[in-house]
């Protein structure tokens, strides 16, 4: 996945990039009415993304509470409270501003406990060799699978190709990067600024993946999760630091800062930009709000935002919505099946000069709903894939533990695969790539099919850098054959 996100990155920073930062967009979706002259598009396309925002702000929310609920005497619905009050607070009287620095703050305090996270657990498993040779023996580093199977899990190839079009998306057509990229001086400085990223998300992911082998190892023989002593593998990091790094003060404190910060920074962007593409693309078009005094706008928008928290705040609003999902999907899958259908969208404008908005609006309806009916089929009918074998063999006799580890799925299999129908077994990590695939596929088809759109209404600036000459040409050509054909005076 990391080579596909660093392909995603720069093609973010060489391709879109110098089309976008141009533009100065207030909302990421100003491109789609701009481009195809549609404000119907620009705002389901809204909806799609709203949709996704609000889901994935419930599962940021949600699931790390679920884990420090269980090392610690605080309980997940006073986690909750907590969190969203706090993020609340200063993404909606802060601003973008407020969630810059912030994030900076605690990206600092994230990557000092995923390092000492890992070192702890490369250290407890006899170092990096101890590690590596454990886990390759067992399965953990399976990565050069090659194959390519809509229907097998994990490979390196779809793993790569989701790499690409999830976090090429995410970096490309979300309304949290165009916040970003409009606090840039220059394309230069964005550009770098990029770069920069690039280098860091490869750097923490590969620490990431480091203490996942190291803690896996560090528990070979003897796992916490085989033996019952904790329920689910989400709790598998938080337990270790409590019981192998706990001894060290101060040590559980910085884990649980850790996992707060990494939730508020995931939730202050998501939530300081669903508000601005409401009232940019939706609310700001309204009479009412056009009269307004600028006060009310501002007071308005951090009102927005107040009220798109409140909707995942708070346990009966999200907890029993999005448990079934949670526990069913991974959390990437669930913006999957959004995301290849809108990136479609502006794909679409950027590589396909005569594509209209008869092509975009049909292939992304027809994208958006296959993909919700293979989202719902998959987790409902879909296949389950069992975890690789978890040991304790090697435990001391007469350890304490629960008798639930009989119930526990901990022993690799084949896959119980659907009889419905094939498509639903597919891999999640194809999502967003078919979604993608299919509303360019039917977006081209009608384009072709109903007749090219005439370029010479396309605004060069709205196309990639490299087709803006022949768009040029044909544009300059159709509007002489229109004035020769005009009737004489």
């Amino acid at each position: 996945m990391v080579p596909g996100i660093v392909v995603a990155m720069l093609g973010t920073t060489f391709v879109v990039l110098p089309v976008f930062y141009p533009l100065r967009m207030r909302s990421i979706n100003e491109y789609v009415e701009r481009r195809f002259r549609s404000r119907a598009l620009k705002r389901a396309v809204l909806l799609a993304s709203v949709v996704k925002d609000l889901l994935y702000l419930g599962i940021c929310l949600y699931a790390p509470t679920l884990a420090m609920s269980a090392v610690t005497p605080v309980s997940s619905d006073t986690y909750v409270i907590v969190i969203g009050l706090i993020v609340t607070f200063y993404s909606a009287f802060g601003g973008m501003k407020a969630v810059v620095w912030t994030d900076v703050f605690q990206a600092t305090i994230i990557l000092v406990g995923v390092v000492m996270t890992t070192v702890g657990s490369l250290h407890s498993a006899g170092g990096l060799g101890s590690v590596w040779r454990v886990a390759g023996e067992h399965g953990r580093l399976d990565v050069f699978n090659f194959n390519f199977g809509l229907y097998e899990r994990h490979t390196a190839v779809n793993t790569f190709i989701m790499g690409v079009v999830n976090f090429g998306y995410g970096f490309s057509f979300s309304q949290a990067t165009l916040q970003r990229i409009a606090t840039q001086t220059s394309v230069g400085n964005t550009r770098a600024v990029m770069l920069t990223s690039t280098v860091g998300l490869w750097a923490i992911l590969t620490i990431l993946f480091l203490g996942g082998i190291g803690i896996y190892a560090a528990y070979y023989g003897c796992d916490p999760l085989a033996l019952g002593l904790i329920t689910r593998a989400d709790q598998i990091v938080p337990y270790y630091v409590m019981q192998r790094l706990g001894y060290m003060t101060g040590v559980p404190g910085l884990f649980v800062a850790c996992l707060f910060s990494g939730t508020l920074s995931s939730i202050s962007s998501v939530l300081n930009s669903v508000p601005t593409m409401l009232w940019v693309d939706f609310l700001s078009d309204l009479q009412f709000f056009q009269k307004a005094s600028e006060n009310f706008k501002t007071v308005f928008n951090k009102l927005l935002s107040l009220k798109a928290m409140e909707r995942v705040s708070w346990r009966q609003s999200f907890c029993h919505v999005l448990n079934v999902p949670i526990k069913k999907f991974p959390n990437l899958s669930i913006s999957s099946l959004v995301a290849g259908p809108i990136a479609g969208v502006f794909v679409l404008g950027l590589a396909v000069p005569a594509c209209g908005k008869t092509g975009a609006i049909t292939g992304f309806v027809v994208s958006a709903v296959f993909m919700f009916w293979l989202g719902i089929g998959g987790q409902i009918y879909g296949s389950s894939a069992p975890l690789l074998a978890l040991d304790k063999h090697l435990c001391s006799e007469g350890l304490n533990v629960t008798a639930a580890t009989s119930s526990l799925n901990v022993t690799s299999g084949p896959l119980q695969t659907s009889s419905l129908h094939p498509l639903y077994n597919i891999s999640y990590t194809l999502y967003s790539p078919v979604g993608l695939l299919l509303c360019l596929l039917v977006g081209v088809v009608v384009t072709y099919a109903v007749g090219c759109r005439t370029t010479e209404k396309v605004d060069p600036q709205h196309i990639l850098h490299c087709l803006r000459p022949r768009a040029e040409r044909r544009s300059e050509t159709l509007r002489l054959k229109k004035v020769q054909n005009l009737p004489e005076q």
